[in-house]
């Protein structure tokens, strides 16, 4: 039998403003306005860290690079 993938990529609203020395407040009010994905699962508003990262790398603009002599 194979184990479950329990790795969601998911935190809380306060883990993820320790992680970001912000505010309960401020991470509430990104989530309510639609800045950072999150999910409910069990009545517990979590910020979902694999659509972040995902919309992070999609919205990355590429550049050439130059070289600076």
């Amino acid at each position: 039998m194979t184990r479950p993938d329990l790795h969601l990529n998911l935190c809380t609203i306060e883990a993820f403003g320790r992680m970001c020395v912000l505010p309960i407040g401020v991470v509430a009010e990104w989530i309510e306005a639609g800045a950072l994905p999150s999910r409910t699962i069990a009545g517990i508003r979590l910020v979902d860290l694999r659509r972040l990262n995902a919309k992070r790398f999609n919205d990355k603009v590429c550049q050439s690079s130059e070289s600076v002599d």
